[in-house]
């Protein structure tokens, strides 16, 4: 297993074009169905009574919407992968999640599984507001974010997958952006690089952010521990 140091490949506005790319469900497989099936059952309540169609904003391959739908909520799924779209599962369309492709009318818009916090304060604000735009009277942001002040970073370190291929991750957290540069080696030795940048955003911060983008904040009970699951509703 190859012990170098992985560095970013690109600069932290650009790291999602590239590391959600197909090799990502790989280093990811750990992720089971159990954690998205607490996670879900403990959206139902939040979600009860949405007045429109719920968005999964990041979907992926569509671990936490085909839950969703098998929850009875009408669900569709938006994420900028061409890859993870092509492996998953449930109706999913590719966009920019800082521009929706709905017009509006929406019960819920929801960023699971660390799906906001990708760009600089100026854009993660952009995305808010957009999503906000296009809720329904009535709907709601959902983010399922790691809490800061419980953050703790797992040791720089390798695993093998189950193909034999060798990965690296090495972390750091500087107080605003946790961040995580990917090596993969594949067992005929070829390399990919990849690197996760995400603004995180304390229990505290959040009212100053919601209210920003024009919404209000509630902190609702999340299933794991040193998660945040937040609820923001427009203030108009």
């Amino acid at each position: 297993m190859s012990t170098a140091e992985p560095r970013p490949p690109i600069p932290f506005q650009d790291w999602w074009r590239s590391a959600f790319a197909g090799d990502y469900l790989e280093r990811y497989a750990h992720r089971d169905d159990a954690d998205a099936d607490r996670l879900v059952a403990a959206l139902g309540p939040l979600l009860a009574g949405a007045p429109g169609p719920v968005a999964d904003v990041g979907c992926g391959a569509g671990r936490h919407l085909v839950r969703l739908r098998a929850a009875g909520i009408p669900a569709v799924g938006l994420d900028y992968s061409a890859d993870l779209l092509r492996a998953g599962q449930g109706p999913r369309c590719r966009a920019d999640m800082r521009s929706p492709p709905f017009a509006g009318g929406l019960g819920a818009a929801l960023f699971l599984f660390t799906a906001f916090g990708y760009f600089d304060d100026a854009g993660n604000l952009a995305c808010l507001r957009a999503w906000t735009r296009r809720l329904a009277p009535g709907g709601r942001l959902v983010l399922d974010l790691p809490d800061p002040a419980a953050l703790v970073l797992p040791p720089d370190g390798g695993r093998l997958l189950a193909d034999g291929s060798a990965v690296h991750e090495a972390r750091r957290w500087d107080g605003r952006r946790v961040e995580k540069a990917i090596t993969l080696v594949r067992p005929d030795g070829t390399r990919l690089e990849r690197f996760e940048s995400v603004r995180l955003y304390g229990r505290e911060a959040w009212p100053l952010v919601a209210w920003a983008a024009g919404c209000g904040c509630d902190l609702a009970g999340h299933p794991d521990r040193g998660r945040l699951l937040l609820v923001l509703r427009p203030l108009t």
